[in-house]
């Protein structure tokens, strides 16, 4: 299963794309042939579109999600508070509110998943704070599902394997999503839209937004 997260409007908001494998690839090439059919490059940012363009994605990009109910989109409202440090809030409370949300979806999983995070979280000095993203939402993965703490190994992609209740090991392989990638332009893309057009979104199954305070 896939994992997807993005964040936009400087990090106000953050976007969860999540499904099995298949469905979320076929997701990903019907997203991109929509894109192919307006002229779009998917590199580029859902804000660096014309309204018009925008206007035209809105309907079938709405269709898309509706037509996938085993793909989830979960958008997560976060603006911090002034008296928490941006270390604390984004790198431990976001990712602990975005665990909680998938916690259920992730039961009893097994095999693998892939997370991969648009390397938008470095909110502390050295310039690794997605990667203490990604670090704390296994740890607070494992915890919620099992809880225990995960072995986290730093490898060609941080990797932690939590064994479920039911017996069965989940492998999670985690990474800093590459410049331009197109499995973060498709949460941008729905970020985007949502961020501007929340009415449309809420009559959809697969589609669940919350506010973190």
């Amino acid at each position: 299963m896939y994992i997807l997260i993005d964040s936009s409007h400087k990090l106000h908001y953050t976007g969860v794309i999540s499904g099995p494998y298949g469905p979320v690839n076929g997701f990903r090439d019907e997203f991109l042939d929509i894109y192919q059919e307006h002229g779009i490059n998917p590199k580029y940012h859902w804000s660096d579109l014309t309204r018009k363009k925008r206007g035209a994605l809105q309907k079938p990009l709405v269709k898309l999600l509706q037509s996938n109910p085993k793909v989830h989109l979960n958008v997560f409202d976060h603006r911090k508070p002034q008296k928490i440090s941006k270390k604390d809030w984004y790198l431990y409370r976001v990712p602990g509110r975005i665990c909680h949300r998938l916690e259920h979806w992730m039961e009893n999983k097994w095999g693998s998943a892939e997370l991969i995070v648009d390397d938008d979280y470095n909110v502390i000095k050295g310039g690794k704070g997605t990667e203490h993203f990604i670090e704390n939402f296994l740890r607070q993965t494992s915890q919620r599902l099992t809880g225990k703490n995960a072995t986290i190994r730093f490898e060609e992609r941080i990797k932690t394997t939590i064994k479920q209740n039911n017996g069965r090991s989940l492998t999670l392989y985690a990474s800093v999503a590459p410049k331009n990638s197109r499995w973060i332009s498709l949460v941008d893309a729905y970020l985007g839209l949502y961020a501007s057009e929340k009415n449309i979104f809420s009559k959809l199954s697969n589609c669940y937004a919350a506010k973190i305070e």
